[in-house]
């Protein structure tokens, strides 16, 4: 008689497989999800002064984008497709409330969009940032960009093999300078950003998408202006 052997393995993210920063200790029994590492530095004086270094999350639809893309198989079920990348950034000033912007809000996994998203830039025909469309259907501006630079790191706590991502994004000094107020937010008081993904990273006037969010990030706010330039550094760990 013939016997049928079934072999089952699942692959999960384990405890100590994924950190949050380069050189960190175990993780213990933090929920498996992966993780990243904002940095955020100012140019100042021909320098960098440190602003923020803080995790990121990665929320459901990008984990559900992950599941598709390593794979390279559609699951109908979920937005993002498995042919999309992650290529776009975007900002916003919905990370606190209004009257606590030194306290920024937890973000969730349920995340789907930055809370309040604001123009990088406005009425511009840079090729590195796209056109969206928002809810309040304000026409011409631009509200996500394209990454700056794009490395890979050795990673020192797994044998120096080269499992980090460290992508660069700069908030020029005449980039997320419009003091406009979008409902209780003021666009200038930066405190939310995202990484999204698309099945293209080629800008311009022209619209393109649909984007998808992979992770987010709340921070104490900074308020922008001509005089400031922000460098964005996102570290992904694999």
């Amino acid at each position: 008689m013939k016997k049928n052997t079934i072999i089952k393995v699942n692959e999960k993210y384990g405890d100590n497989c994924l950190t949050d920063r380069v050189g960190a200790p175990k993780i213990g029994n933090k929920p498996r999800k992966p993780e990243g590492f904002v940095e955020i530095y100012e140019s100042v004086n021909g320098g960098e002064k440190k602003l923020l270094g803080k995790h990121n999350l990665v929320v459901y639809q990008g984990r559900e984008w992950i599941a598709q893309r390593v794979v390279d198989t559609r699951n109908a079920a979920v937005t993002p497709t498995q042919n999309e990348f992650i290529c776009w950034f975007g900002v916003g000033s919905g990370g606190t409330l209004v009257a606590s912007p030194l306290n920024p809000l937890t973000t969730a996994s349920t995340d789907a969009e930055l809370t309040n998203p604001v123009p990088i830039h406005v009425n511009d025909d840079d090729v590195s940032i796209v056109y969206t469309n928002r809810q309040d259907g304000i026409p011409g501006d631009y509200y996500k960009k394209e990454f700056d630079n794009i490395t890979f790191n050795q990673d020192s706590d797994n044998d120096n093999k080269w499992l980090i991502t460290k992508i660069t994004m700069i908030i020029d000094n005449d980039d997320c300078n419009d003091t406009d107020v979008v409902g209780l937010y003021t666009n200038n008081h930066l405190n939310e950003a995202g990484l999204y993904t698309c099945n293209t990273s080629q800008g311009g006037s022209a619209q393109v998408g649909p984007w998808n969010i992979y992770a987010r990030v709340t921070f104490p706010t900074i308020v922008k202006d001509t005089n400031r330039q922000l460098t964005i550094i996102w570290y992904l760990y694999f």
